[in-house]
């Protein structure tokens, strides 16, 4: 099995960049009276920022991390999820540092992703209200995450996991990747995307809402104001209120264009859709299982005949056209009517639902709940 991409699964490749990132931009912040007016801060700042968003990805592919492990302990196959935790090797002290792996690191996840829209969405007068909260919920998020990963840690080292099984000569099975083709899993494929879709699509929330606490007058490219004259007037990220001096700039003049954003994450939710069809269909462009599957909804005796799978496989569809829709929705209301807002909040709360329940079906079909 030495041929796949990246082995055992991509969700070790993605799990230490938002650690990093999130430690380092924490520490600074903390120590931020050593360089009040330096652009460390505004480093630091955009660590934190960017580590909170790369959670997403590390976190929607240990979906699929978790059930290979589950899988291989008990090398099952075609079974459902009770199927395979019965066959499962681990043991219960293997079974209970994964539950807290597990637990620990979405907490951390969820409480990173509020504090950072909450922080990139405020004016900068709010910012220096709630820059103290906002601080202790990093830290709190921070040190949930820390546990969690010791707890992966032993679970992987000490209690081994992650290991492969052994051939009876006591070596692990070894291939020449250049010997072969390179295996690609789909579904880790489509699990990405979703993940980089959700990194994209927070980062436009909180541009949004940003954008909304400036100059309700401000334009989405100020005729005044251009790429080249702009310099140092960049979307601010500071928790503090700027110096009276630059207090115009930062709150008024600086261009935010959320509309590109959510226009990104449309494709990239496009493109999970295409991965999600690789995943189903294989290389088949004829598509079979799905028009069988919208065959039989469309029809009074197929609709009965439909098992509980088959209705969580619609269901998921049908929520990834509504994502996908919604996202371009919202990068052409953000772009050309970014006065209506009741209709931008509007769309953002029904994405954010599509998503939640888009999610939960996803990882029912995964786990064969």
């Amino acid at each position: 099995m030495n041929n796949v991409l990246i082995h055992p699964n991509w969700h070790v490749l993605f799990i230490h960049l938002p650690l990093g990132l999130l430690v380092v931009g924490i520490l600074i912040e903390l120590f931020s009276f050593l360089w009040e007016r330096s652009s460390v801060r505004d480093a630091g700042r955009w660590m934190i920022l960017l580590g909170a968003l790369s959670a997403l990805p590390a976190a929607t592919t240990g979906i699929y991390a978790f059930y290979d492990l589950v899988h291989r302990s008990g090398r099952a196959s075609g079974e459902t999820w009770q199927d395979l935790v019965k066959a499962s090797s681990w043991g219960p002290q293997q079974w209970y540092y994964m539950r807290m792996h597990i637990w620990l690191m979405s907490c951390a996840v969820g409480l990173f992703l509020l504090a950072a829209i909450t922080w990139v969405g405020s004016s900068d007068a709010t910012r220096a209200k709630l820059r103290w909260p906002i601080l202790a919920a990093l830290l709190v998020a921070l040190g949930g995450a820390a546990v969690g990963a010791w707890f992966s840690g032993e679970a992987v080292y000490l209690l081994g996991v992650a290991a492969e099984p052994r051939m009876s000569g006591g070596l692990v099975a070894t291939t020449n990747p250049w010997s072969m083709p390179i295996k690609v899993d789909p579904a880790q494929v489509h699990l990405l995307l979703i993940g980089l879709t959700l990194l994209v699509a927070a980062g436009a929330i909180g541009m949004t809402f940003r954008r909304w606490a400036q100059e309700p007058g401000l334009s989405e490219v100020p005729p005044e104001l251009s790429p080249l004259t702009v310099g140092s007037q960049r979307p601010s990220l500071e928790f503090d209120v700027p110096p009276p001096e630059t207090d115009a700039i930062s709150a008024a003049a600086a261009p935010l264009f959320p509309a590109r954003f959510w226009l990104i994450a449309w494709i990239l939710a496009l493109l999970a859709g295409v991965a999600g069809l690789w995943t189903t269909e294989g290389l088949s462009w004829w598509l079979p299982q799905m028009r069988e599957l919208f065959n039989k909804a469309t029809s009074a005796t197929g609709r009965t005949d439909m098992t509980a799978e088959q209705t969580r496989m619609l269901i998921h569809a049908l929520l990834a056209i509504v994502i996908v829709l919604l996202s371009l929705i919202l990068s052409l209301v953000t772009r050309f009517s970014r006065r209506l807002k009741w209709i931008t909040i509007i769309g953002m709360a029904l994405l954010a639902i599509a998503v939640g329940v888009q999610i939960w079906m996803g990882v029912s079909l995964q786990y064969s709940l």
